[in-house]
C-alpha cells in the first residue's frame, strides 16, 4: 500500500491506472477472462436470436397463417381453429404443460406477471421481449397482474361464472407470476377474444338465453347469433377493448362489420358487446360505445361493471328481446 499526500494528486498522470504494471501470469489470466466473457456474451446473443426466430415461426402460424387459411376455407379450417383456441384457453401459462404446449409461450428466467415487448404489424413479428423495460424499441407491456385483478373481481362477484370455468378448465389466476407466459400475439389475438366469447356464452346460459353458432360458411365472421322473440337473427360481436388498446373508431368498426355482412347469407343486425368496463368518459367509450341511430348496429359498453358485477342493463336487454 502506498500512502500519498492529497496535494500530489494533481501531479499524477490521468492514465496511471491504465498503465500500471502487473505480473505476466496475472495479465494472461485477465486477458483470458475477458475473452471468455466476450464468447459467453456472443453465445447468449446467438441463443436469444434463435429463440426469437422460433417464437416468431409459432406466432406467425397463429396470427397470420391460420387466419388467412380460415378466410379461404372457413368450413375446412373450423375444427383446427376451435382446437387451437381450446388449447390456448386451457394453457395461458406453460409451467406445468407438455413441451409441445410450452412452445406457445416465452420462458423467463424468473417467474413474472408482466413483461415488455416490441412488435411489427398486428403482432405478426416479435422484435424483442423481456421482463424489464426494453431499450431502443417502441415497447409495449402486458401487465397480467392488472388483467388478473380485473378477472378475479368478476369471478368473485359472479360465482356461477367461476364454477363453469372451473369445469371447462378455463379458470386461471393471472395475478400469480409464471415462468412461461403466452407469446404476445397469441395472448392478444387468441386468448383475450376467446375468453371474452366464452364469458358471454356462460352469461347467456346463466340467464337462460340460447346462443347459436355461426353457420360453417360464416364461421368467425361474427362470434355467434341470438334469436329475438319474434324469430329474427342478431349477430353478436364480442370485443375486449380497454384504455391502452389501439382501438379503431366506431365508424371503422361498423365499416368492417358491413364487409363481413357482405359475406353472410343474411344481412342481420349486429350487437357489439365489450367485455370489461372502460374508465368513465374514456375516449374509447365515447367512440366505440356511444348511442347511435343506425338500426343495423347496436352496442353495449360492457358485460361487467367496474366492481365486477354483471351489467344489469345488458342482462335486461338480453332477457327482454331474446329467447
Amino acid at each position: 500500500m502506498i500512502l500519498i499526500d492529497n496535494a500530489a494528486k494533481k501531479n499524477l498522470a490521468s492514465n496511471y491506472l491504465n498503465n500500471k504494471r502487473t505480473t505476466l501470469e496475472m495479465a494472461a489470466v485477465l486477458t483470458n477472462i475477458g475473452e471468455i466473457e466476450a464468447e459467453l456474451k456472443k453465445e447468449k446473443a446467438r441463443l436469444l436470436y434463435e429463440k426469437l426466430n422460433m417464437a416468431n415461426e409459432i406466432q406467425h402460424r397463429f396470427t397470420v397463417w391460420l387466419p388467412s387459411q380460415l378466410q379461404q376455407d372457413r368450413q375446412g379450417k373450423k375444427e383446427l381453429w376451435q382446437r387451437a383456441r381450446e388449447l390456448i384457453l386451457k394453457h395461458p401459462f406453460g409451467d406445468a404443460a407438455p413441451v409441445t404446449i410450452q412452445r406457445l409461450h416465452w420462458q423467463f428466467e424468473k417467474a413474472v406477471n408482466k413483461y415488455y415487448f416490441a412488435i411489427e404489424g398486428d403482432y405478426s413479428r416479435l422484435l424483442a421481449i423481456d421482463a424489464a423495460p426494453i431499450q431502443n424499441y417502441n415497447q409495449h407491456q402486458f401487465d397480467f397482474s392488472h388483467y388478473g385483478k380485473t378477472l378475479n373481481k368478476i369471478y368473485e362477484a359472479n360465482s356461477w361464472l367461476k364454477e363453469d370455468f372451473d369445469l371447462l378448465g378455463y379458470y386461471h389466476d393471472f395475478e400469480k407470476p409464471h415462468h412461461y407466459q403466452l407469446l404476445p400475439g397469441i395472448f392478444n389475438n387468441f386468448y383475450r377474444p376467446a375468453l371474452s366469447e366464452e364469458v358471454f356464452k356462460v352469461i347467456c346460459k346463466y340467464l337462460g338465453i340460447k346462443v347459436y353458432p355461426m353457420a360453417d360458411n360464416e364461421f368467425e365472421l361474427f362470434d355467434c347469433y341470438l334469436q329475438t322473440k319474434d324469430k329474427k337473427k342478431v349477430f353478436v360481436d364480442i370485443k375486449d377493448y380497454n384504455e391502452i388498446t389501439n382501438a379503431t373508431e366506431q365508424t371503422e368498426v361498423f365499416k368492417k362489420a358491413r364487409l363481413k355482412l357482405a359475406n353472410c347469407t343474411e344481412n342481420n343486425p349486429v350487437y357489439f358487446i365489450n367485455f370489461r368496463q372502460l374508465q368513465p368518459n374514456s375516449k374509447y367509450e365515447q367512440k366505440l360505445f356511444s348511442p347511435q341511430s343506425d338500426r343495423q348496429f347496436f352496442t353495449c359498453s360492457s358485460m361487467f361493471l367496474a366492481d365486477g358485477e354483471l351489467n344489469r342493463q345488458l342482462a335486461k336487454n338480453l332477457l327482454d328481446y331474446f329467447e
